[in-house]
């Protein structure tokens, strides 16, 4: 019995330690939160935010190790309320509307290491946090109390620093900030490295930073005090904080560069490493002049990061260059008002200068009587600009530059990145001495419209070239030998994507040796003949018109066997021309990026995911096949028919002329052409404009008064200069006829008019009658290729027209290619 009784125990426990060993893998429920493996403190995740929640659900798990509580109702916290979580790292409170806390609130949870209580109304006082609150989170690394509902400016205000004492393991404290010291309870906090007080939620009032103010709090390595009402410091302010390595003072606009001169007094020979202070002027303060005193306690710093953005600067006095740091590393100075001076040839001084950021130059909001000049200039490089010698990144974003990058130079240097996006750069020219070392452009955002073979010099560095958002689809289908791209033997990424390119010749990346990704997405692709460097791995051709690509340029991709293809949102062709296309990408399928979000137009209005490839080829394989024995079988009868037609088929194809000829013959008048001396007629208008009835307010409110009366020319339109009772196509015919040249304002509606087809179409006779260009287009709406006109589509691809841009910027420019055109 013994043997048995010992056999039977010892299956039990095997039995129960596999029920228990089970258990453990079940999921934990915790209605109405959900419940998650926790990472980072291996337990158990609970997530009960946004549940309008009043108090703590029963019913969750005792391993909890992070809990989310916020975006609920909770008012207070009671007593004990998380005793039975003992095992609690992390609790978030934020977004609640607690106003007290009782004494035992955390009581039982003392290894939490986070709290955050932001977001509620809890007031910033004794009162409310009692002196023994925190007593049991010895082990408390991170607490945010900041943005509750305090009265920051009250005189009186102090810090519960007797609550804060128990925190002795505390590492950040984002906390309100009071017009007051920090008291001695603060001074426990020996292990407190970051300290936020920032307002930008109006909670934090420190108006003047007194030489007590951060005595109990020496140990603070990173300080943001931005936004803050800071009007002035005294001298030793700073001065207790021995280890601070980084101070953030932006934003308190009543501060300026005055009263920053003492607020850095007590900084000299700290370790101060990065300090911000970023838009302590007035937003309309818009001539500041930088002086040397304003920054000379910083000379005595080991400062590596300076950041002063937004102050209106205008002037640098060049002693001031010369006090800044020597070991300065990043100088931000975006969105000022910098003018040309002697500090520019200073560049030398910032002898250990890594980055330099100048971007916004102009941006600052502009004055009620401010006006921006859209003249385009040309921008040249100057050598006796001083550039800093160790200097490997600039950026010089949404400055207003706008016109030509002539040739030029700048000294010696080591500049690795130029940063120039969202500009207004037309064309970039060279040579341009100096920039042998850049490995990327950005010129993403600007109106690029050509790029010289020049700019780039044969011994360049380039590896990187963003040239997103342009519109360089004109310049790119011209250069037929490749010249734009044939000295980047080193770039390895193109970005040419949305740059309105319908049309790439088949040498133009011949230079790019070197290349792993194109970059072609959203432009006007329809096709797709381009020779490809053997070194390439992606080609992005999404949100083009490709609708099939030909056998020699799928040849040329086997050729690369890593290649791969993007091919998503392209109208890809389900039709028995396009089978070839299918199976290659069938039997490529591991090449293909995206393929499963691809989809092709089986049937009229009937789009089937482009995975499914056997179905496809299949159902086209038995269409197709159908065809051919139709086809062969109507062949002869249709041979007879044609023979028929041809006669009606002539007729229909001069249609056009013969109608031409028609009004002109009814013409009441006939138009004598006089010569001039430079061989062009005289005309009674110099130019006809046609459009839909629709955009009739953009051509009186704004054609009209450009061409009439800014540029002074004669204009003819139906509303207005037509004669009631004449016949609408004599009229038109014989306002052609005497008009230099006919204007037509194209849009999707004017593309719906039986009247815009015909005027378009007499136009274009007379074009071919006076042996000359007579037809201007101007783009007034976008309208997709698929809905043009056959002739009309052929100008558009060979970008034959001008387009009405929505930058007000532009216009200027615009109207007076217009004009020119008209002229011409």
């Amino acid at each position: 019995m013994g043997f048995l009784a010992c056999i039977a125990t010892c299956m039990y426990v095997s039995w129960a330690c596999m029920l228990f060993a089970g258990g453990m893998k079940t999921p934990h429920v915790c209605p109405p939160c959900t419940c998650g493996t926790d990472i980072s403190y291996k337990g158990v995740m609970v997530n009960c935010m946004g549940l309008r929640l009043k108090s703590l659900p029963v019913q969750l798990p005792v391993n909890t190790t992070t809990l989310l509580l916020s975006n609920n109702e909770v008012t207070n916290l009671t007593e004990q309320m998380f005793q039975r979580f003992p095992h609690l790292r992390a609790l978030d409170l934020s977004h609640n509307s607690i106003v007290t806390i009782h004494e035992n609130g955390f009581k039982g949870i003392s290894k939490l290491k986070k709290l955050n209580l932001q977001f509620n109304q809890l007031v910033l006082d004794s009162q409310t946090y009692h002196p023994n609150v925190f007593k049991d989170l010895t082990e408390l690394e991170e607490l945010r109390i900041v943005d509750n509902d305090n009265i920051t400016d009250h005189p009186h205000a102090t810090y519960p620093d007797q609550s804060f004492q128990h925190l002795t393991s505390l590492k950040v404290l984002y906390l309100d900030g009071l017009p007051t010291d920090f008291g001695p309870g603060f001074g426990q906090l020996r292990n407190l490295r970051n300290l936020t007080l920032s307002g930008y939620m109006k909670y934090c009032y420190l108006p003047v930073l007194q030489n007590t103010t951060f005595t109990n709090v020496p140990t603070v390595q990173h300080l943001n005090i931005s936004n803050c009402c800071i009007r002035n410091t005294d001298l030793l302010a700073f001065q207790p904080m021995k280890l601070i390595k980084s101070i953030d003072m932006s934003d308190n606009d009543n501060l300026g560069f005055t009263n920053l001169t003492n607020a850095t007094y007590g900084l000299q020979h700290s370790s101060l490493e990065k300090l911000k202070i970023n838009r302590i002027y007035r937003v309309y303060d818009v001539c500041t002049h930088l002086e040397a005193n304003h920054i000379k306690h910083l000379a005595n710093t080991t400062l590596k990061e300076l950041y002063m953005d937004g102050n209106g600067i205008i002037v640098v006095q060049s002693d001031a260059v010369s006090s800044l740091p020597k070991s300065i590393e990043t100088l931000s100075a975006r969105a000022n008002k910098f003018q040309y001076g002697q500090y520019m040839m200073l560049g030398n001084e910032l002898e250990n200068l890594k980055v330099l950021d100048v971007s916004e130059i102009n941006k600052m909001k502009p004055m009620p009587f401010f006006k921006r000049s859209a003249k385009l200039v040309p921008y040249f490089l100057s050598a006796c600009i001083s550039v800093p010698p160790k200097l490997e990144i600039l950026i010089a974003s949404e400055c207003y530059f706008r016109g030509e990058i002539t040739p030029g130079g700048l000294m010696p240097n080591n500049i690795k990145q130029v940063i120039v996006d969202n500009n207004f750069f037309t064309a970039l020219h060279g040579p341009i001495a100096g920039l042998e070392k850049v490995e990327f452009y950005d010129f993403s955002n600007n109106i690029l419209e050509d790029i010289g073979m020049n700019y780039f010099s044969e011994n360049n560095s380039v590896s990187k070239l963003n040239l997103t958002n342009n519109i360089l689809g004109g310049a790119l289908a011209k250069d037929t030998k490749g010249y734009m791209f044939l000295r980047l033997t080193k770039a390895r990424i193109i970005d040419l994507s949305m740059n309105r390119i319908a049309f790439l010749p088949r040498h133009i990346f011949t230079g790019l040796r070197s290349v792993e990704v194109i970059n072609l997405n959203d432009n006007y692709l329809q096709s797709f003949e381009v020779d490809l460097p053997i070194t390439l791995k992606q080609l992005h051709l999404s949100g083009n018109k490709i609708q099939m690509l030909s056998p020699d340029i799928l040849r040329n991709f086997d050729n690369l066997p890593k290649l791969k293809l993007y091919l998503q949102f392209n109208p890809i062709s389900c039709t028995c021309q396009g089978v070839g296309f299918l199976k290659w990408l069938s039997d490529n399928k591991h090449r293909i990026h995206g393929l499963e979000h691809m989809t092709c137009e089986l049937e009229p209005g009937h789009e089937i995911p482009l995975s499914n490839f056997d179905a496809i080829i299949q159902t086209l394989s038995n269409r197709c096949n159908l065809g051919n024995v139709i086809a062969v079988a109507t062949s002869l009868s249709l041979f007879i028919f044609i023979l028929g037609t041809i006669g009606v088929t002539i007729g229909y194809r001069h249609r056009w002329k013969i109608r031409y000829l028609y009004y002109v013959s009814r013409s009441k008048y006939r138009v004598q052409h006089a010569v001039d001396d430079d061989g062009r007629g005289t005309f009674q208008y110099d130019v006809f404009v046609s459009y839909a009835s629709k955009d009739r307010v953009f051509v009186t409110g704004s054609l009209l008064p450009e061409l009439e009366t800014n540029r002074e020319l004669r204009v003819w339109i139906h509303d207005r200069d037509s004669t009631p009772g004449d016949q609408i196509a004599d009229t038109i015919v014989d306002v052609i006829r005497r008009s230099q040249k006919t204007l037509i304002v194209l849009s999707p509606s004017f593309l719906d008019s039986h009247w815009g087809e015909f005027v378009f179409n007499m136009a274009r006779i007379e074009w071919n009658d006076r042996h000359r260009n007579t037809l201007v287009v101007v783009m007034y709406k976008y309208a997709p290729i698929r809905c043009l006109w056959k002739d009309i589509s052929v100008m558009i691809r060979n970008n034959n027209y001008l387009e009405y841009p929505e930058d007000p910027a532009g216009k200027d420019v615009f109207w007076g290619n217009v004009a020119e055109a008209i002229r011409s």
